[in-house]
């Protein structure tokens, strides 16, 4: 196995410290306290989209839909390794989109 050293910066007692991470798997280790929050957000989005919801709440559907944002972070850091990608993916076809209106 090849051991890879990571450089992770923390902070403690409020100083920026370096730390070498001797575990190559640390970064892709999942939080699944996160991913539940995320799963959440993401509910909250896709329940305030029902037609319902749209026609007869707009404001609570439009203000709900912010709760996209915070899913995403939230999802980043439950899995960066396998979010990331998805991620960058989506935010790309969001700006050629807006870019080509």
């Amino acid at each position: 196995m090849v051991c890879m050293s990571v450089a992770i910066r923390e902070r403690v007692n409020g100083f920026p410290i370096v730390r070498q991470l001797d575990d190559p798997m640390e970064l892709t280790k999942i939080n699944p306290a996160l991913g539940v929050a995320s799963f959440l957000c993401f509910t909250v989005t896709v329940l305030s989209s029902l037609e319902f919801i749209r026609r007869n709440y707009w404001g609570k559907f439009y203000l709900t839909h912010f709760s996209f944002f915070p899913a995403v972070v939230l999802a980043l850091f439950h899995s960066r390794i396998f979010t990331l990608p998805w991620t960058i993916a989506a935010a790309g076809f969001f700006y050629i989109d807006v870019g080509t209106r």
